[in-house]
């Protein structure tokens, strides 16, 4: 089932939750040179990317879910060879309520640690 979100109001009312840890988020990246994304795909969304020395590429991502009402912790971690991902990823926390700032600053620290403990070896091949 595809969840859609109808109106452009009906997104700003859903994405205010996220809007409130933009500062947070951007202070991140900025002291950690990642990328910052909002709104992957048109999705209420922020997440922190990053190529790290090692060749894998790291991500958290915040989002919105399914019932338009809480949000999830997901990290990601990747690289491609030859046309194939090898990935892994991690579900960290899910049915998060809003306010998200103070989950936000004493975990996600630690979650980053965490997929960057990841190695090579941890990922499998990616099904399409």
């Amino acid at each position: 089932m595809t969840i859609t979100i109808k109106t452009k109001e009906q997104f700003n009312l859903l994405s205010k939750p996220l809007d409130a840890i933009d500062q947070y988020m951007t202070k991140l990246a900025e002291d950690r040179k990642y990328y910052f994304d909002r709104n992957y795909h048109n999705w209420p969304s922020r997440s922190l990317e990053w190529l790290a020395n090692d060749g894998l590429i790291r991500k958290i991502e915040i989002s919105l879910e399914d019932n338009l009402i809480t949000f999830r912790i997901i990290g990601y971690v990747w690289y491609d060879l030859e046309k194939k991902r090898f990935i892994k990823i991690i579900l960290f926390v899910d049915s998060i309520q809003p306010p998200l700032k103070t989950t936000l600053e004493t975990t996600v620290p630690q979650y980053i640690e965490e997929l960057n403990a990841i190695n090579k070896e941890d990922l499998k091949l990616a099904k399409a």
